[in-house]
């Protein structure tokens, strides 16, 4: 499985269905080495069928269901202008053999089957099954339990597309046609071709089936990234005071709004002249060595003999290069790991970062989300439905406030709030994490700090003109909301499961974490906060808190009087 997707011929499919995967020994999961290419469909639980998915198909065209640890189903829908209409139903099917004891998948696959009946099906995998219908009349054995597949191709109109008698497995000097592609009448019309590739055949006693269907799925438009790393400083400040917009006096909320948007465009140009798009080499592979390169094509080479002699000796110089293949590729891969630990733990916060890893290298990774389930207890299953049930269970709608108790009251004398400095720009704009995910404008805060001497007084005559006028720009009130999964939930079509990550404008994050700081300096320099609170103070860690909790303890047991301690921790 691993060197099928070192091939790049691999990233040419966009679907890859897998029977009997390689199990990772430290959670459910399998081999995935092509994150940034196919999606992995995995369940929550031991497997023996997954399924790849190119990230180029649209995410909304697709749904997945999991029926049983052997059987899973993609749910496609066709494109609008092509000629194919409704959903199309992928079942990936793995049926153990019979000699194992153990139970067949064909009644969980009659069960799928039965659940889509007026829509068009494509049943595929390694059934284990020998019949004359797809081994061919001259293959002298026929499994009884044959008989059960061939009712229900029956039952559901389902026609062979696979090639007859053409072995799909090979071990040894044993060969049968076991993998097999089933499609019903109205994918046969858009059924291109369907064969055996044995050029594709890695270390695998099966060889490969691709089956190519004219269904032209809707397509993700491709993702445009800038390369900050080869960005070129000096066009990108030269760019930007060039065409940087003449501060002139704020003085309404629409001149504010038209300076804000001017400013944003202006640094956009910068960078669209100044950095180049991110070119991702798919075919790059951390710790991938030339010695590993040369052993994976003399086994290749090794295989295609053993295919064509099918001797004993061939056999055995076979085993012998593939075992030693892996071993380099082990030994490879374990020193590009080691390397990376120890690059991480000589770089600042680099311990806390492996620490982080290590907490979460058994969470589920995948960004494919499953059906959430609604206040009304049915399941959200496209994704505009999914999009307003995390909306509801992350923004709900909050009871009018009662204001009442507030009138007449008489305030403190206001406190002074000087306008704001170049100097508290500068040193907020240096203090933000460079390259942390920027907001829906794309502006890094490294950006900024590179175009810092040039835009400071442009920024600080734009804050203060907020204030004054009592106006946030719009552009500072936008952002993308990431869900993330919360770590170790055991339900997550529960919408409870995961958390919001609010995006926001980097502009606009530097005039909060200004206003941040002074207010912060405030509730310290006139005492607004009592000295037991902890969280959120500057010099305050969670080690004080212990001790104050362990002295505070000890403080009652020593009085005579009985004392009662209240811990809150406010949420909202």
């Amino acid at each position: 499985m691993a060197p099928l997707f070192r091939d790049r011929r691999t990233r040419e499919f966009d679907i890859i269905a897998v029977q009997e995967p390689w199990k990772n020994p430290v959670r459910d999961t399998t081999h995935h080495p092509l994150r940034m290419e196919f999606e992995l469909l995995y369940p929550n639980g031991p497997a023996r069928t997954c399924i790849f998915v190119n990230k180029r198909i649209a995410p909304s065209s697709w749904a997945v269901t999991y029926h049983a640890s052997d059987l899973c189903t993609l749910h496609l829908r066709a494109a609008d202008n092509s000629n194919a209409r409704g959903a199309i139903h992928i079942h990936n099917v793995y049926s153990p053999p019979r000699a194992t004891g153990a139970t067949s998948s064909l009644h969980e696959l009659a069960a799928a089957l039965r659940e889509h009946p007026n829509d068009q099906h494509i049943v595929l995998g390694d059934l284990n099954l020998h019949h004359p219908l797809w081994t061919g009349p001259e293959y002298g054995h026929q499994d009884p339990e044959a008989d059960e597949l061939i009712h229900l191709l029956e039952r559901f109109s389902l026609h062979l597309a696979s090639p007859q008698a053409i072995p799909t497995f090979a071990r040894n000097d044993a060969q049968t046609t076991i993998d097999l592609v089933f499609v019903t009448a109205g994918i046969i019309e858009h059924l291109v071709k369907c064969q055996v590739r044995e050029d594709l055949q890695q270390d695998s006693d099966h060889i490969p089936v691709t089956t190519v269907v004219d269904l032209s799925p809707p397509r993700c438009p491709p993702e445009a990234r800038p390369n900050w790393r080869s960005s070129d400083i000096a066009k990108l400040k030269r760019t930007f005071e060039e065409i940087l917009p003449r501060i002139t006096p704020l003085h309404s909320v629409e001149i504010l709004e038209n300076f804000t948007d001017s400013l944003v465009q202006t640094i956009k140009q910068a960078i669209d002249i100044s950095t180049p798009p991110l070119q991702v080499s798919p075919r790059s592979i951390p710790g991938w060595t030339k010695e590993c390169k040369e052993a994976q094509m003399e086994t290749r080479r090794m295989c295609r003999v053993l295919q064509r002699t099918r001797s004993e000796e061939d056999w055995e110089r076979y085993r012998s290069m593939r075992n030693r293949k892996g071993r380099l590729i082990q030994k490879a891969l374990q020193q590009e790991h080691r390397t990376k630990i120890e690059a991480a733990a000589t770089k600042e916060n680099g311990i806390w970062r492996l620490a982080k890893w290590a907490q979460y290298r058994e969470t589920d990774q995948s960004s494919h989300m499953p059906a959430l389930r609604k206040p009304d207890l049915t399941y959200a299953e496209q994704p505009k439905e999914k999009l307003d049930t995390l909306r509801e269970a992350f923004f709900p709608k909050h009871p009018q406030a009662d204001l009442s108790d507030i009138e007449g009251f008489v305030y403190p004398q206001e406190v002074p709030w000087p306008d704001i400095t170049e100097e508290e720009v500068r040193l907020a704009v240096q203090r933000a994490k460079p390259w942390k995910a920027p907001g829906p404008d794309g502006i890094p805060n490294g950006i900024l700090q590179q175009l810092g001497p040039t835009m400071i007084p442009a920024l600080t005559s734009l804050y203060n003109a907020s204030l004054r006028l009592g106006h946030c720009p719009s552009h500072f009130r936008q952002s993308t909301t990431l869900a993330l999964r919360k770590h170790n939930k055991d339900d997550y079509t529960d919408p409870k499961s995961y958390r919001p990550i609010a995006l926001t404008n980097t502009i606009g994050k530097i005039l909060e974490s200004i206003i941040a700081r002074r207010m912060s300096y405030l509730a310290e320099r006139l005492h607004l906060l009592p000295q037991s609170h902890i969280g959120g103070r500057r010099d305050r860690s969670t080690e004080h808190a212990v001790h104050l909790l362990v002295e505070t303890v000890h403080s009652a047991w020593n009085s005579a009087d009985p004392r009662v301690a209240t811990l809150l921790k406010p949420s909202h």
